[in-house]
């Protein structure tokens, strides 16, 4: 009996139960964050909930239906509460903050509009409320309902009569793709009206949601419980001393009692729940364990109750002694751990074991090495039922598990059933912590098995870097307080935002989080009180990774290579690198890299002094290693005066752009003077024209010239350059009309490369934002432009250019990147890349234009839209690209073969893999035996030249062994006892191109009939020795799916017996190519209720051991009546009928049916029965119930004939014969109820005493005396006569008296005691008259009788012995004939 499975089973599946019906309120709560930004309000601005710089303020904020659906709320759940994020208090206003209201309405704009929302219903309000740093949670007076449709409009006010505090509270904001906020404050009363004025804004403030579903599952508390509880009741039999378990699956529950009757318990009084009294009680825990320390019968009842009533459950179960001895078995449903964790076993183990000892092996991994290491163990206990395995030593480990009862033991073993991971605790310092395996765990400051304690971790860090491409954290456990909040970001401190979870009750799609950059950084900002002793359960979370693919960094710079001292110059990183990169300088030549730390690969600027040689290196590193370049600077000492000479990175440009110009003088000048002609000039970012290296705008169009002045404390130089930048003018561009007000067409937002604005939707005409938004984008570079509006409602057209030649328009070839008509998308994107000779060090722009569908769309002009412009720098890499050898650096090749070079590969800074443009030179000569060189190198589109590398060629002579090749496919798959291998061979030939096929060998071989890899190899020896081989690789398998069908091919369903377990599978039948029928599993989907009739469908599937199952097929159970009637004949069988009996008696049957009553019974009998004919046959007698469901049982008929027949004796008898004379025959009749007489004559038997002549068969009276003749005959079916007798009295005849006057009649036995027979030839009919004479002729007897018979028995033994004489008359005929009576 598999009692400890079921118990498990029935604990696991009813727990579950349990927790479902629980959670309609714990799993209910669902809190969810909207906005993630990390930008927050000035003292002075909004937005932000607690704002205190004016009288009042008014704040609307909306949340759409879009981002409430996306983190998993759904219609109909309540919002019970709204939190409000604050970074900063600034000042805490005497008294606290202005009054406060909270209210909130459902809206179908999907952009706030510029007019405020009227009509909101309010849902909390404070006359005075004091923000704490973190969240602040205000809950609602009255919960507001989403109807799953809507978008939600959110409104915050403050009112007051004047102002208490120069400073808002700073709050987190998110900037969003559309108006989602108005705002408006002023030193005024009564803003929470309809102010006139009002803002609109993308910023809105970050909000904490509370939702949580409505109706009584939120208050189970509301209505009486409904007790009940769950065991396995295929159980027929709890074991004695084993523990077995009660599953309360009550709703409503708050209270429990459990009693077991009998038991002995401490006695417990439920005063305040009548008509309970007093009891044992034996628990009074939600779920129940038991022991059960007897056998026999015992009554569970459980009690359970809350504050408005009480409902009661009592079951029965049997206690017995185990029969078998246990079979062991357990399970653990969280088999990797981490260290610290501790987690429950559970006992699976059958028939009843008493006794347990888990045990983990090995003992301890790391205490052989670690004097601080601890072995895994079991608490509380290595001996309990359910212990808890405490996970302290790091590994891969065996689970034991024996068991033991009053029969017999049993031990199970599961080989690295327990992954045990390195764990570490965030928070436990208050400091960054990092985890640097490739898989582990992080836990609180409490660690896995206790809460966390807010007051001694503070906001805290942990960032996991094991050096990969990408980690990924499952949260295990996350449930933090609601005010606390912890951030994941891709990267580092400020990388992307990838989670923000608070509070717990995380949805499943929410719980696995993954960084793409391999480094996952981990912030928990803590809400007030942060000197909370206990905070909520915290945190478990595992993390794994992929290892890094990238390797080491390359190290590289650019500078000048010659300087004069006290010239500042500037070291431009360059390096390439993934992964988390660290940047150290040496500028000083100490071999110490302290000079100056970055961690993201900033340039930076440092003056020099002469003279000197000075080596610069840069340190780059990750993960993979580490890369040094260094470059030795020439700082030379002012001798002389200077030699002035310049340049500029982009000689050509426009109106709009900055211009730079590079001081590249000789002989360290320290002052400048610059002028620029026509003196349309204005300098920014704080240069002049005494600058080294001055910015500047030029205003008007055209071409300048420009001369420099440089001068040291030795002289002065000049030079001027003419026409030396060229400036054109964009145009901007118009509409004919604005876009309308209820049109959706616009710009919101633009992203390329690192550019990404968000606008308002209508936009003006044109925004110029090319100073503001520039990307320096790359020659060999794909882009990808995205241009955006929040909805799609209107018709769209919808177009990007780029000026690529610099001339001021959008008009030339390929300038046009985006195109779309009549576009109904909220985003479009189109990928383009920059021209391979486009000048580097230019700025052009980028032009992105939207006008009504249908309607013109120029770079110059719409019908009705809007335009925005960015700028684009052409950058300058100046990186050589890197280049490695494929393969090896030295190759060993025959002479006279075809050499094939494996090539390089290369990667460039920008453009990425660029292996294909390798060049290369070689010497090769394939005839001659000889060391050749093969020289490599790259270039890119900058025309930046890699290093050149080498490959060495040995070309030689018979060193190459010969050649195989197979004939076919070097891989061939069969399929599986269906498939044959049909030996295809193979070709060879020696190195210098002979056919050496003939002297293959071939090892190996196939069997298709068993699924496996097989190898075939083919070896060939040339006339060198030199061997050569190839194999070939046959794989035999098996793809055909299972297939299920019908076992009733008749049939289009499966009939099932109504009240009769349904067995899966029950009907079908399994048929594999491979596997027989027990090895394939089938699977289903769908129950089928088989106390009710009716049709049911189940799907099944079926899959073999490799994993190939079938299509679903889907079954059509009919639960019926399938069992036919049960009859039984009555009376016998086979049943005799005696012939001509045509109103014979049929016993019939008696009939019952499993499920329709007698009475519905149909019963029909069907005769095949001649009781005029002997002979066999049946009735068969047919019953059918409701269902159709027909018996048929058959009777055995016999028509017989049980009538023996009758010898009627003719003549007189007595018969009086002459002596010595032959016997005649009077006569017989033979009379028989089926056979004629005809038929029954030859079968006759005659005897007699008399003498027979010689003959043997002639009767002849020989003496005087009474003799017999006797008759007897046998009827066709066997019945025989009975004995029919004649008597015969030999007389000598001395006389005619002697002789009767009529011998027709005759008398027997005569003599007689007075009782005889008379009998007559032919038949007596109507009236016959008997008369007996004396001898005296007196009258002695009369008797009458009207029978129609031959025969009539007289009783006339009140005679007197004598002689008489009997006379009969019959029919007016008259027999005589002599009696004597003794």
């Amino acid at each position: 009996m598999k009692i400890f499975l079921h118990q498990f089973k029935a604990l696991i599946i009813l727990l579950f139960a349990t927790a479902l019906t629980a959670s309609w309120h714990s799993a209910s709560a669902q809190i969810v964050d909207i906005g993630t930004g990390t930008a927050s309000n000035t003292n002075q601005g909004l937005p932000t909930p607690y704002q205190n710089y004016y009288w009042g303020s008014k704040q609307q904020f909306l949340i759409l239906k879009s981002e409430l659906t996306a983190l998993g709320i759904t219609s109909g759940r309540n919002l019970n509460s709204i939190g409000f994020n604050v970074t900063a208090l600034n000042s805490t206003p005497p008294g606290g903050y202005l009054e406060t209201y909270i209210r909130i309405k459902h809206v179908t704009y999907n952009a706030m509009p510029s007019v405020w929302e009227t009509g909101l219903t309010q849902v909390f309000y404070a006359a005075t409320y004091t923000p704490t740093l973190g969240w602040n949670i205000h809950n609602f007076s009255t919960p507001f309902t989403w109807d799953g449709a809507s978008n939600i409009v959110v409104e915050v006010c403050n009112n007051a009569a004047a102002w208490t505090s120069t400073s808002n509270a700073s709050v987190f904001f998110t900037t969003t793709s559309f108006a989602s906020a108005l705002l408006y404050n002023t030193d005024a009363s009564g803003v929470c009206g309809s102010p006139a004025t009002v803002t609109s804004t993308f910023d809105r403030t970050n909000m904490r949601l509370n939702f949580t579903l409505p109706g009584p599952g939120n208050n189970p508390s509301l209505y009486p419980p409904i007790a009940n509880f769950a065991y396995d009741k295929g159980i027929d039999t709890v074991w004695i001393n084993s523990p077995y378990a009660f599953v309360n699956t009550s709703t409503g529950d708050s209270a429990n009692y459990w009693r077991v009757t009998p038991s002995t318990g401490a006695t417990n009084c439920i005063n305040d729940v009548p008509g309970y009294g007093c009891y044992n009680q034996v628990g009074n825990t939600r779920n129940f364990r038991y022991m059960f320390t007897d056998t026999g019968s015992y009554l569970v009842t459980l009690i359970t109750r809350n504050r408005t009533g009480k409902d009661s459950l009592s079951k029965w179960v049997y206690v017995g002694y185990p029969t078998k001895k246990p079979r062991a078995n357990f399970f653990m449903d969280k088999q990797v751990i981490g260290v610290s964790e501790q987690i429950p076993a559970y006992d699976l183990s059958e028939n009843g074991p008493t006794n347990w000892q888990w045990t983990v092996s090995p003992y301890c991994r790391g205490c052989a090495t670690d004097p601080n290491a601890y072995p895994n163990d079991f608490l509380s206990s290595p001996n309990v039922q359910l212990p808890l395995l405490r996970a302290r030593d790091a590994g891969k480990f065996d689970v034991c598990l024996k068991v033991w009862n009053s029969v017999g033991a049993d031990s199970i073993c599961k080989k690295d059933y327990v992954e045990i991971i390195g764990g570490l605790s965030m928070c436990a310092s208050a400091a960054d912590t990092i985890g640097t395996k490739q898989d582990g765990y992080v836990y609180d400051n409490g660690g896995p098995n206790q809460p966390y304690f807010p007051n001694i971790m503070g906001n805290c860090y942990y960032t996991i870097d094991p050096c990969a491409s990408s980690v990924t954290a499952y949260l295990e456990r996350f449930k933090l307080r609601n005010q606390d909040t912890i951030i994941f970001r891709n990267g580092g401190p400020t990388g992307a935002i990838l989670r923000k979870l608070g509070g717990g009750n995380i949805p499943e799609n929410l719980k696995t989080i993954t960084a793409s950059s391999g480094r996952l950084y981990m912030q928990w900002q803590l809400g007030a009180p942060q000197n909370a002793s206990v905070g909520d359960s915290g945190i478990v979370i595992r993390w794994t990774s992929t290892p890094a693919t990238y390797g080491a960094p390359n190290a590289y710079f650019t500078s000048l290579d010659t300087a004069y001292s006290g010239q500042k110059i500037t070291y431009f990183n360059a390096s390439i690198g993934q992964g988390n990169l660290s940047y150290n300088w040496d500028v000083n030549g100490d071999g110490i890299y302290n000079d100056f730390n970055s961690p993201n690969g900033a340039s930076f600027t440092f003056t020099t002094v002469a003279p000197l040689l000075k080596d610069v290196c840069v340190r780059v590193s990750n993960c993979k290693g580490t890369s040094v370049y260094c470059k030795r600077i020439i700082v030379l000492p002012v001798q002389t005066r200077p030699i002035a000479d310049f340049m500029s990175p982009r000689p050509a440009g426009f109106t709009t752009d900055t211009f730079r110009l590079i001081d590249i003088s000789k002989n360290g000048p320290n002052r400048w003077t610059w002028t620029i002609t026509p003196k349309n000039v204005v300098y920014v970012n704080g240069t002049d024209s005494s600058s080294q290296r001055p910015i500047f705008m030029l205003t008007v169009p055209g071409k300048y010239a420009v001369k420099l002045k440089a001068q040291n404390g030795l002289g002065v130089d000049s030079i001027e350059k003419f026409f030396f930048i060229d400036v054109l003018a964009y145009n901007s561009p118009n509409t004919d009309l604005p876009i309308a007000s209820a049109s959706d067409v616009g710009i919101t937002r633009v992203v390329f490369d690192n550019v990404d604005t968000t606008t308002a939707l209508k936009t003006p005409t044109y925004t110029a934002l090319y100073n503001l938004k520039r990307a320096v984008l790359y020659r060999g570079v794909q882009y990808k432009l995205e241009v955006m509006r929040p909805t799609a409602i209107t018709p769209m057209e919808r177009k990007a250019w780029i000026d690529l030649n610099f001339d001021a328009d959008f008009i030339d070839a390929g300038e046009t990147i985006l195109s779309e008509s009549n576009g109904l998308n909220p985003k479009t994107e189109a990928f383009f890349k920059l021209p391979d000779n486009i000048a580097p060090g230019r700025v052009t722009r980028l032009r992105v234009g939207v006008s009504d569908g249908g309607t013109s769309l120029t770079p110059d002009m719409a019908r009705s839209g809007c335009f925005e412009d960015y700028g684009v720098e052409v950058g300058l890499d100046d990186v050589v690209p890197t280049i490695a050898l494929k393969g090896e650096a030295v190759h060993r090749v025959q002479r006279n073969t075809i050499y094939f070079d494996p090539g390089v590969t290369a990667m460039d800074n920008r453009e990425g893999d660029i292996s294909a443009r390798y060049e290369w030179s070689n010497n090769i000569d394939m005839t001659q035996v000889g060391v050749y060189k093969a020289r490599y190198w790259v270039k890119d589109l900058y025309g930046n030249v890699s290093d050149t590398i080498e490959r060495t060629i040995q070309v030689e002579l018979n060193q190459v062994g010969p050649k195989v090749t197979l004939v076919g496919a070097d891989t061939i798959r069969l399929e599986a006892k269906r498939d044959s291998y049909v030996e295809l061979g193979a070709t060879a030939v020696d190195n210098v191109n002979n056919d050496i096929t003939s002297r293959i060998r071939k090892i190996g071989y196939v069997d298709t009939a068993y699924i496996g890899t097989y190898y075939v190899n083919y070896s060939v020896s040339d006339e060198f020795g030199f061997t050569g081989e190839k194999t070939r690789v046959v794989i035999v398998q098996k793809t055909s799916k299972p297939r299920l069908t019908l076992q009733n091919q008749n049939l289009t369903y499966v009939k099932h017996q109504i009240y009769t377990p349904y067995t899966l599978g029950a009907g079908l039948k399994k048929d594999d190519d491979y596997f027989g029928p027990d090895q394939l599993t089938l699977t289903a989907t769908g129950a089928v209720d088989v106390s009710t009739p009716g049709s049911y469908f189940v799907q099944y599937t079926i899959c073999d051991p490799i994993g190939n199952c079938s299509n679903p097929f889907l079954v059509q159970v009919e639960v019926q009546d399938t069992v036919a009637p049960v009859v039984n004949l009555l009376g016998a069988n086979p049943l005799l009928v005696d012939v001509y009996n045509s109103n014979f008696a049929d016993p019939g049957v008696n009939s019952s049916d499993n499920y329709y009553s007698s009475n519905s019974l149909i019963r029909i009998t069907q005769k095949n029965v001649n009781v005029n004919k002997l002979g066999n046959y049946n009735i068969t007698y047919i019953v059918r119930d409701g269902s159709g469901n027909e018996t048929r049982i058959v009777r055995d008929v016999q028509v017989v004939d049980r009538v023996a027949p009758s010898i009627e004796i003719l003549g007189g008898n007595p018969f009086d014969q002459t002596r010595f004379k032959d016997y005649e025959e009077p006569g017989i009749r033979i009379n028989d109820n089926y056979d004629s007489e005809d038929a029954l004559k030859a079968k006759l038997i005659v005897t007699s005493n008399l003498a027979t002549r010689p003959d043997g068969v002639t009767l002849w009276a020989d003496l005087d005396g009474w003799r017999y003749v006797r008759y007897q005959v046998s009827d066709n079916s066997g019945n025989v006569s009975a004995v029919a007798e004649r008597v015969v009295r030999v007389v000598t005849v001395t006389g005619v008296d002697e002789v009767l006057s009529n011998g027709n009649l005759v008398v027997y036995p005569n003599p007689s005691n007075g009782k005889f027979t008379i009998g007559l030839n032919e038949t007596m009919q109507g009236k016959t008259a008997v008369v007996i004479y004396n001898v005296l002729g007196a009258k002695v007897y009369a008797d009458e009788f009207t029978q129609t018979t031959n025969a009539y028995d007289i009783n006339a033994q009140d005679l007197k012995a004598g002689i008489y004489l009997i006379q009969v008359t019959n029919n007016g005929n008259q027999y005589t004939q002599r009696i004597t009576i003794k």
